[in-house]
Formats: C-alpha cells, sequence, structure tokens
C-alpha cells in the first residue's frame, strides 16, 4: 500500500517524516503603562509593564527586549518622530508630573 507524498508547508520546512511543520506563533501583544531602560556596556534592557497602583504584584513586567546600543538609538529616534507626527495629528501631549523613581521609569 502505497501513501500519499505529503506536500511541504507553505514555507518550504519540513517536521518528522516529511510531515508539514507547525506555523510559528505571532507573538503576544498587551498594553504597556509602566516602563524602566538599563544598559551596561554591551546592550540596553528595556522592560514593559503595567502599574495599576496598589496592586500587590504592581508593577508586573509584561515583556524585556534586551538589543544593542546602535539599535536603540535608532528605536530612539523612531519613537521620537513618531510621537512628533502623533502630535501634529491630535495635538500636544501633556505628560504627568514625574515620578521619584527618576528619569528612567515612568
Amino acid at each position: 500500500m502505497a501513501l500519499a507524498p505529503q506536500l511541504p508547508a507553505e514555507d518550504g520546512c519540513q517536521g518528522p517524516e516529511g510531515t508539514p511543520a507547525p506555523a510559528p506563533a505571532r507573538p503576544a501583544a498587551a498594553y504597556a503603562n509602566h516602563f524602566e531602560v538599563g544598559f551596561n556596556a554591551f546592550e540596553f534592557l528595556l522592560d514593559f509593564g503595567q502599574d495599576y497602583g496598589g496592586a500587590p504584584d504592581s508593577p508586573e513586567r509584561l515583556a524585556r527586549v534586551v538589543t544593542a546600543p546602535a539599535y536603540a538609538k535608532v528605536f530612539s529616534r523612531l519613537l521620537a518622530r513618531s510621537v512628533g507626527d502623533w502630535e501634529a495629528a491630535y495635538g500636544a501631549l501633556v505628560l504627568p508630573p514625574a515620578e521619584p523613581e527618576g528619569p528612567a521609569s515612568m
């Protein structure tokens, strides 16, 4: 008895014994209202989280992105340009008073 040939997955990758490989998972999306930035000589650490005040586990870190300093600078410029575009479309943003934790966190 002959088996029908297995077709490769759309990207051409195959799993065990010629079966199509599973599709890669999409990255999770989340809302963040708490940010922390750290760095060392070789990398920047960008933490994204949720902070709801009196909650016992607040702020909760949802994701950490580690990147090279050059990419952090590219991200900084992209974010500044996007905020400028947003303000041009919707008006100036008013920031809340600074937290005592320091400028790297909001």
